[in-house]
């Protein structure tokens, strides 16, 4: 009797792991999945890959093969080829993935022309995360501003985000009814834009491994900021804030702020920049 119960029971877990394993919620995704769905196209304009005009070039930090900042600028013309580069990020809390893109330029074009740019754009995504319905927040930062849609259908293509980066500046915008002049249309690798330009996808984990690589004529001139000769003042993503609310570290908290959201205790799943 003993026995036929404890087969039993057996055969009872057994068939509980069973159904643990091949019935898992059909509302889960594939965090990478949901990086790859939203990853934008990219409008840059006046790109150019003349040696000698690549201040809209965006590509890796460590593009020239080395991990200085201070020479990426000198370095821009003498590298043959720049490929175009996006960073990612990617952190889950319970009821959101929060997907970021960046943007990383070795020069800035604006009034004050210097080293180093760096843009992005923050997503907020209600799990599943994988269809229009479920973005709630779509924040941009760029030269010191940030800037909101409130309308994700205006400047999708295919359900697909779509943004426009200034020439120089590198000023995010939305994109227009025309393609600027001169403007070049980049797309995520993938076998479904073969014959466009597109931009590799860089995980921003290989740049936060360097965050304490501080002092002239490393990554870092101090936490969080570029080094440079001569202008040191170009912030990485976990140090940009808005309310005094972190990007990166609580990116759950600054779409309660931005949406002007009831205050709830966030609960981080996946969140390697706290």
């Amino acid at each position: 009797m003993r026995a036929s119960l404890k087969r039993l029971m057996m055969a009872t877990m057994a068939a509980s792991l069973f159904t643990l394993v091949n019935f898992a919620p059909t509302d889960a995704a594939v965090p990478m999945d949901v990086v790859l769905r939203w990853a934008p196209v990219m409008e840059q304009q006046n790109y150019s890959t003349s040696p000698v005009d690549r201040v809209n070039v965006f590509t890796k930090v460590n593009f020239d093969q080395d991990w200085r900042t201070n020479n990426n600028s000198m370095n821009l013309p003498f590298v043959s080829v720049v490929d175009p580069e996006v960073y990612y990020s990617l952190v889950e809390s319970t009821t959101h993935y929060f997907v970021g893109y960046y943007l990383y330029y070795p020069r800035y074009g604006g009034d004050e022309e210097h080293e180093n740019d760096m843009i992005g754009v923050l997503m907020a995504l209600r799990k599943p995360g994988l269809e229009a319905k479920n973005v709630d927040m779509i924040l941009a930062y760029s030269n010191g501003k940030w800037k909101q849609w409130k309308s994700f259908k205006n400047f999708s293509v295919n359900s697909r985000f779509m943004i426009s980066m200034q020439s120089g500046t590198h000023e995010i915008e939305t994109l227009g009814t025309l393609p600027k002049a001169g403007s070049l249309f980049f797309y995520p690798q993938s076998s479904l834009h073969k014959e466009q330009p597109s931009y590799r996808l860089t995980d921003l984990g290989e740049l936060w491994q360097h965050r304490n690589d501080i002092g002239p004529g490393h990554v870092f001139s101090r936490w969080g900021y570029f080094d440079g000769y001569y202008y040191t003042n170009t912030a990485l993503p976990w140090i940009w804030t808005h309310n005094g609310i972190q990007w990166l570290s609580n990116p759950g908290e600054l779409m309660q702020d931005i949406l002007h959201l009831p205050k709830t205790a966030i609960i981080y799943q996946n969140n390697e920049y706290r």
